[in-house]
């Protein structure tokens, strides 16, 4: 749950931020609580950027020597980040409430650079975040290798989360994966500044910018526990530095086979066969193989002639990702049928990249197929007697007019019952689907989201109850239910499923302190398990558990 350091209360009206120094990379939250009956008027927020907002309510009763009250707010949630550095103020909130107008204080905000905060961390702070590049200047479509590592004191128990930041025009592709339960994260020490860190990699990457200029790459935001306490777990969590890579244009005179490939790449192509019948079709294979940015790659635009009728290929693709970008191939076949007969020609593809290993352009392409097309069997019509025609072909037959088998309209009597049940029945139907369809139509959002809900707390329940005694890789179908539950229940998106953010979804519904711990506890238990094999016996317990913080739910929501 958040934890607010600035506060300003008046009546009517209370007012918070979790942080009141961040960096310009970073997001803080900033909340308004107000009477339900009241009308609220939010700050202005120059400087700052509002990445979202949410809103919720929370009511009581009270019941005080055997008089009860009740009581409701609201509360507005905004995620916040800053534009650039320096020292801002949040202006003032007003409420417009039936028993007068009130105003928030106002709350001052220090932005300071995150690569120099960053800087200073090092050394000084227990645990920071880092990301590293391979190279600081690339080509287009030339491959660097971004790193993200925790520096820390101690080995975490458990990596929980990382959020990549924003690098507009860049292809990126994780190297492993983290959540792979088998895999081994390596740790090695290092002295910085006169302070000891072990350094884990986290996340590897692959990338590639599509366009000249510079690179800006947003900080990485990363969680993982630090330790699991009796009532409370301490975290390592916050933002790496930021990046700036420089990319340069391809140099050369680009052909309009170029498109921005680079790499190491070859192409073939070749025909099943190359002497053919008029309306017998063969196939054409075409592989492209190697090493590069696969991810721009288009699909052979061969120029056919005109008589050959040609279908949409098949396509199979083998790949596996590398330092140098991603490694395979590409099969596409065409399977083509000529119509005509004569001599024809494949005309030769061409695809020109650039070979950033030797700084230059190459040109590779498929060789002229030749296609000798000679005359084919003209179709045959069939007549309507059997007697007067040869088959088309040996595997055609004639279809015979007559079937004793098929139904006749004499077969339904008049007026006997069944004549009647098939006449009236369409008309039944169709009124009853329109009844259906007008019933849907009027249901207002709140009775559709209710119907929603109650499908998936039904499903939820029934899904988990499945997963029981069932091995360590269905723990992601349990935490993907458990988020489906959630989302759907809290009306949420999938980017605001943190547990941070449930955790206050769930306070604001009037759901207990005692249930919300729970689902803390079993949120970190499932993110554990998806980086740490636990036994089946564990699994079991993890499951019930889950299955009563969702019966508690049930009964709050």
């Amino acid at each position: 749950m958040l934890g607010y350091v600035a506060f300003s209360q008046q009546a009517d009206i209370d007012i918070a931020v979790n942080k009141t120094t961040v960096t310009n990379a970073e997001n803080f939250s900033y909340q308004i609580t107000a009477d339900c009956d009241c009308k609220v008027i939010e700050p202005d927020f120059e400087g700052f950027d509002v990445l979202d907002k949410s809103q919720g309510q929370f009511s009581s009763t009270q019941i005080l020597n055997g008089v009860s009250s009740k009581s409701c707010s609201t509360t507005i949630t905004y995620i916040l980040r800053a534009k650039k550095t320096g020292n801002y103020t949040i202006g003032e909130a007003q409420v417009k409430c039936k028993n007068g107008d009130k105003r928030s204080n106002e709350i001052a905000i220090t932005v300071v650079d995150a690569n120099q905060a960053h800087e200073e961390s090092q050394g000084v702070a227990r645990f920071f975040y880092e990301l590293t590049s391979t190279k600081d200047a690339v080509y287009v479509g030339e491959p660097f290798v971004l790193s993200f590592s925790l520096y820390s004191e101690r080995m975490p128990e458990e990596l929980n989360s990382i959020v990549p930041g924003n690098a507009l025009g860049t292809w990126r592709q994780k190297l492993f994966d983290e959540t792979d339960p088998n895999h081994t994260f390596y740790a090695y020490p290092k002295r910085i500044k006169g302070k000891d860190y072990k350094i884990i990699e986290l996340r590897r990457e692959v990338c590639f910018a599509d366009h000249a200029g510079n690179l800006h790459i947003n900080p990485y935001y990363g969680v993982a526990v630090e330790r699991y306490g009796f009532l409370e777990n301490s975290y390592f969590e916050g933002y790496s530095n930021s990046l700036d890579i420089q990319v340069k244009e391809v140099p050369g005179e680009k052909p309009e086979s170029y498109y921005g490939m680079a790499g190491d790449f070859n192409i073939s192509a070749s025909a099943s066969e190359n002497t053919i019948a008029a309306n017998r079709a063969f196939e054409l294979e075409v592989i492209v193989e190697g090493t590069g940015n696969y991810h721009l790659f288009k699909q052979p635009d061969f120029l056919f002639p005109k008589s050959f009728l040609v279908n949409d290929p098949e396509i199979e693709e083998d790949f596996s990702y590398t330092e140098d970008g991603v490694k395979g191939s590409i099969k596409y076949t065409y399977v083509i049928t000529p119509t005509k007969e004569g001599t024809y020609s494949i005309l030769p593809y061409q695809l020109t990249y650039f070979d950033w290993k030797h700084g230059r352009l190459k040109t590779v392409g498929t060789e002229q197929i030749s296609i000798d097309v000679s005359k084919g069997k003209d179709p045959k019509i069939i007549s309507k007697d059997p007697g007067k025609n040869p088959l088309i072909e040996d595997d055609i037959r004639f279809i015979h007019k007559e079937d004793p088998c098929r139904f006749r309209l004499e077969d339904l009597f008049f007026g006997h019952l069944t004549y009647w049940v098939l006449w009236l029945l369409p008309l039944f139907t169709a009124l009853a689907y329109f009844l259906y369809r007008k019933r849907q139509a009027n249901k207002s959002e709140d009775e559709v989201v209710m119907e929603q809900q109650r499908t998936t707390k039904k499903a939820v329940v029934r899904d988990i109850q499945k997963i029981k005694g069932s091995s360590t890789n269905d723990i992601k179908q349990l935490n993907d239910r458990l988020s489906e539950y959630l989302m759907t229940n809290l009306q949420i998106g999938r980017s605001a499923l943190s547990k941070k953010i449930i955790a206050e979804m769930l306070k604001i519904k009037g759901v207990d302190d005692q249930t919300i711990l729970a689902f803390e506890a079993i949120w970190d238990k499932i993110e554990m398990a998806q980086y740490a094999p636990l036994t089946d016996e564990n699994i079991e317990v993890l499951v019930e558990q889950t299955q009563k913080l969702i019966e508690a739910l049930n009964k709050q929501l």
